[in-house]
């Protein structure tokens, strides 16, 4: 079963791809989901990036949620925070990997917010990768209805995929 939807999302993926001219007027993204670490939804993420900037020129910014709440406190009181929202606000498709998996403090749900409402606002594409599903979400309701919003959830299945590549690759280039 787990390989139907991992088929699934791939050809959802390659879809979206091919049909981009006419998706991005929509400001859509993908939302994939998996309690099970390892699934594969940030290697297809990382993939559709890859791809999309090739085949549509597009402007792709990948980071964990962490790594940004990070850089945005690195630079605060200092020029370099207004910049980089800009850029956040500004690049054609943000795609943020395990999010949900920070504490949703006030600070970040503000962060969050601002982000995600000039995204929405300047229909800019955002995908997101998660260990929860869209309305088990930890932020404010109006952080989890702009989710909704902006990208269509995918459930990946329950099942490692990075645990098997690691078990067929353990041993064998040791020999």
């Amino acid at each position: 079963m787990g390989q139907k939807l991992d088929y699934m999302a791939k050809k959802l993926a390659i879809g979206y791809i091919k049909k981009f001219d006419q998706i991005k007027e929509q400001g859509k993204g993908f939302y994939f989901y998996s309690q099970t670490k390892g699934s594969g939804k940030t290697s297809l993420m990382a993939s559709m990036g890859n791809a999309l900037m090739k085949t549509h020129f597009a402007s792709v910014r990948v980071l964990t949620t962490n790594n940004l709440l990070h850089a945005i406190k690195n630079t605060f009181e200092t020029e370099g925070y207004y910049k980089l929202m800009e850029q956040i606000k500004r690049v054609d498709i943000l795609m943020l990997d395990d999010f949900g998996g920070e504490r949703p403090t006030e600070w970040v749900n503000e962060v969050f917010y601002t982000i995600l409402n000039d995204r929405m606002t300047g229909n800019k594409i955002t995908f997101f990768t998660s260990n929860t599903e869209i309305e088990a979400l930890q932020y404010g309701e109006s952080i989890v209805n702009r989710v909704m919003k902006m990208a269509m959830p995918i459930k990946f299945p329950e099942e490692s995929i990075r645990e098997g590549i690691a078990k067929k690759t353990k041993v064998s280039w040791l020999c």
